[in-house]
């Protein structure tokens, strides 16, 4: 069996080899972009309308955090849909499933860059079928690993002049070369803005910065395309909040009092399913396995199928794929704006400094969050031009549940700045 296992590896790696000759023989660009994945184009979601639904007016769209799901968003939405700030400018807020989550299907890989490719899909799909358009725009809210995959569509987006208008094999040497200051894009972020385009039925180099509203202006490459044709098709994205994360947050990176990302994953992974025949039992079992907290462990437990009839129970949450992918939720564009010199400074000849997201972006931290970094939060600045920063006192990692009223009085006056009832007499 060792022997015909080693064929077989054998035979596979010499198919790779000859298969990639082959598509640099035949001018295929960047041959390594066909592995990937496309953007997720049916994520499941929640809807709450809002006083202003069916009119011209703006969309709120959430994406959760690691191990979470649309449902934890159900109440604080329908409070933030009833505050007399947002009612009568809102459209509608959208509560995603990410992949890998809730109801969503389960796919491989669980990246950054994917993440944010399957935030702008959902964002530009919810625009296309819209009747009236909301022409108010969309504000996006995101938490935890829903909050790195908003700055990560954004982020990228204000950088489309260097990452989407160079060809990949440009783009390629470049990165090679050391252009973009050591960073590699590891995570394919390149190619997945190519993808969203194409799915979208856009052309694979068309920029969208004018649609997703991230440069104080729009470049003269995006000016050549007809805004009259990209109006229809995307939303302008108004704002964005950013719920207790920072662009350089490390996953894991807990205090000792909290139990890290890694832990608990592996102590879910640990889990004996065949003693989880009820809610009692579900809760002892992650007790035994190392989940201290019992908040956490009610947490976890909202990830949990049991079947009343079979007493059998399963993950909802695509657990294998997230155990190894967890470090790879992170801002996958974080080295290239770390090691830049700070916006306006100098640079030395082919080197591609980034550029900053210009649109409002909110940043709200639990007081007693272990993710409320004093080294962190003084960084945003490097990423994003126009912040606001906030502390809900007495909360920790999950701000919008641990206190939920405190949390929306907090973004009301910012998302009624930037929610748009455009209908006569709206405001």
């Amino acid at each position: 069996m060792c022997v015909c296992k080693m064929l077989d590896v054998i035979t596979e790696a010499f198919f790779l080899f000859f298969f990639f000759c082959w598509a640099e023989s035949k001018g295929v660009p960047h041959f390594l972009s066909l592995l990937c994945v496309p953007p997720m184009k049916n994520l499941a979601y929640k809807t709450v309308r809002g006083g202003a639904w069916g009119k011209t007016s703006s969309r709120v769209v959430i994406a959760h955090g690691l191990l979470g799901n649309s449902s934890n968003w159900a109440t604080v939405s329908r409070r933030m849909a009833e505050h007399d700030l947002l009612r009568s400018k809102l459209h509608e807020i959208d509560m995603l499933d990410m992949r890998n989550h809730g109801n969503s299907p389960h796919a491989s890989p669980h990246t950054n860059a994917v993440l944010a490719s399957d935030l702008e899909v959902f964002t530009l799909q919810r625009q296309a079928v819209t009747s009236p358009p909301d022409d108010g725009g969309v504000v996006l809210i995101g938490h935890s690993m829903g909050g790195l995959a908003l700055m990560a569509t954004l982020l990228r987006r204000a950088n489309e002049s260097s990452l989407l208008l160079p060809s990949m094999e440009e783009l390629q040497m470049r990165l090679t070369r050391g252009d973009y200051y050591g960073w590699k894009d590891e995570q394919g972020f390149a190619q997945e803005m190519r993808s969203v385009n194409e799915s979208m039925g856009f052309p694979a180099q068309q920029p969208l910065d004018a649609l997703f509203g991230c440069k104080e202006a729009v470049s003269p490459a995006s000016s050549r395309h007809s805004p009259q044709k990209e109006e229809k098709r995307g939303p302008r994205v108004n704002a964005a909040i950013v719920v207790d994360i920072a662009p350089t947050s490390r996953v894991g990176s807990q205090s000792a009092r909290e139990q890290s990302v890694a832990v608990t994953l592996d102590a879910m992974a640990r889990a004996d399913l065949s003693r989880m025949t009820s809610i009692r039992d579900a809760t002892e079992e992650l007790e035994r396995v190392g989940v201290r907290e019992k908040s956490m462990r009610d947490f976890l437990l909202t990830n949990l199928i049991l079947d009343s009839k079979t007493r059998k129970s399963k993950w909802r949450c695509n657990l294998p794929v997230l155990c190894t992918d967890y470090n790879r939720m992170e801002l996958g564009l974080l080295d290239w704006f770390l090691n830049a010199p700070v916006e306006g400074g100098c640079s030395n000849g082919g080197m591609v400094a980034p550029t900053r997201c210009a649109i409002p972006t909110l940043f709200v931290f639990g007081s007693e969050s272990p993710y409320n970094r004093p080294e962190d939060r003084l960084l945003i600045d490097r990423f994003f031009s126009k912040v606001t920063q906030a502390e809900v006192v007495g909360a920790g990692h999950f701000v919008h549940y641990e206190k939920m009223q405190e949390f929306v009085e907090t973004v009301a006056p910012f998302l009624a700045r930037y929610l748009l009832n455009t209908e006569k007499g709206g405001n």
